[in-house]
């Protein structure tokens, strides 16, 4: 191991002149002949002499004849071709349609969940204090985030939907937008009813995951898909 000769000057030197005599032993290597070599193979390739040697490659990832390999590396071949990337890109999506169905399902329900916890009801909660800012009425604001949750869930659905093409991939972005929205729209009405808050806090954070969060992510280019190097120098 390396640390082994930092740590060779803390002890003393081992006398065998007793096994060379009795026992005609000698050692058959010598770090002073092996050092050279091993330095040799340190420059030329650091981070697989350190993964060899059960050490921590990230350590010297931004070394010099690293940062030179992957200069060669990227202007040479890429390890697969554009076709195999869009045969890859197309697969995973079929795999996962069931993401955009969900989320249009999604919709739906937050279109119905206005109804369900009853926001367009009459509200005798008591006003709460304000710091004398002026609030508005409990039922109003109830009604503000019913309205804004039909909305918002009609407009999940067809993008959701829309997001299903190839050619419209990007409106997952928007999707995942709403879906931050529907989380913050109970904070921002100042609604009274729990539930509202507990829906769509769930059906926000759903949204989000189903419309980003599930491969083949939108928005990362074909070069990234078609290397392997993914992972920026001197980065675990």
């Amino acid at each position: 191991k390396p640390w082994m000769i930092e740590n060779s000057d803390d002890h003393y030197e081992i006398d065998i002149s007793r096994a060379k005599t009795l026992l005609g032993w000698a050692p058959r290597h010598s770090l002073l002949d092996t050092l050279p070599e091993m330095i040799r193979r340190l420059k030329r390739d650091p981070t697989d002499w350190y993964a060899a040697n059960k050490l921590d490659p990230p350590v010297v990832a931004a070394s010099d004849p690293e940062i030179e390999q992957a200069e060669r590396r990227l202007k040479g071949p890429l390890e697969r071709s554009k076709e195999d990337v869009e045969a890859a890109i197309k697969r995973h999506r079929s795999r996962t349609l069931w993401a955009p169905m969900t989320n249009a399902a999604l919709g739906l329900w937050l279109v119905t969940s206005p109804m369900t916890v009853g926001l367009f009801d009459p509200v005798t909660a008591a006003m709460p204090p304000a710091l004398g800012h002026a609030v508005a009425e409990p039922q109003l604001r109830n009604a503000s985030l019913g309205v804004s949750e039909i909305v918002s869930g009609l407009l999940v659905t067809v993008f959701a939907l829309m997001g299903m093409s190839r050619r419209w991939r990007w409106v997952q972005w928007i999707t995942a937008s709403l879906g931050v929205w529907v989380m913050l729209a109970p904070l921002l009405f100042w609604t009274t009813s729990a539930a509202a808050y507990a829906i769509d806090t769930l059906v926000g954070m759903l949204i989000v995951a189903f419309a980003v969060m599930i491969p083949p992510t939108p928005g990362i280019s074909r070069r990234a898909l078609a290397a392997d190097d993914d992972i920026p120098l001197g980065w675990t």
